[in-house]
């Protein structure tokens, strides 16, 4: 079955996010006197939802507080600080010739996602987006993915999850999509095999031929 939509992660899959992230993260930790995790530590959570991220790195302090604190600061400085890869224009229009749908599933805001798209001129370019204030359960659960899938209309073998973290990988699984890493993040090519990605990429022109190959 050919494929007719290529579905997004947003933060370090089309953008570059790491500068207002980490300063968020450490706005929230300082506010309340929490530790000082490294920026390594703090990119690796990059794609949980926020409450999960602090549990992570900042046990045994009030992860709704932090995030909220988060959030204080994004306001502030995410749309501003965050860098959509040059390619992704590019990309997109690749796709568009071809006749292919596209769309964000993200556990980022997606009025925010929206701001920083329209900064960048590229929100008319997508079809779909799927942020956290859209669903319940959040990324690994699948049902931001096939909330996206449902709104264009695709079945689950239709559609490619293009990711740079396990969470993504995971998402795409249990949604049963097709996946594809993209190695802008954290997330070194090995941890990617036990999910079977179709491919691994380190630059997203290249998942132009794999979804010609795909659709064949």
């Amino acid at each position: 079955m050919s494929l007719r939509c290529v579905l997004f992660d947003f933060d370090f899959t089309l953008a570059d996010s790491s500068d207002p992230i980490t300063r968020c993260v450490r706005h929230a930790l300082t506010a309340v006197d929490g530790p000082a995790p490294t920026d390594h530590e703090i990119l690796r959570t990059v794609g949980l939802t926020l409450p999960e991220m602090f549990r992570r790195l900042a046990p045994g302090h009030d992860h709704d507080r932090l995030a909220a604190l988060f959030i204080e600061k994004a306001e502030e400085i995410m749309v501003e600080g965050t860098k959509v890869y040059n390619e992704v224009p590019e990309v997109l229009d690749s796709f568009k010739a071809a006749g292919v749908m596209t769309g964000i599933v993200s556990t980022k805001l997606r009025r925010r996602i929206e701001r920083i798209l329209a900064h960048s001129g590229l929100l008319p370019a997508f079809d779909v987006i799927v942020g956290a204030e859209d669903v319940t359960r959040h990324k690994p659960h699948p049902d931001a993915l096939l909330h996206a899938m449902s709104a264009l209309g695709v079945g689950r073998h239709e559609a490619l999850y293009v990711g740079d973290s396990l969470v993504d990988a995971e998402t795409a699984q249990r949604a049963g999509a097709l996946f594809c890493a993209v190695l802008h993040g954290m997330t070194c090519p090995e941890e990617f095999r036990p999910y079977s990605p179709i491919s691994v990429v380190s630059d997203l022109r290249e998942i132009v031929p794999v979804l010609t190959r795909q659709s064949a």
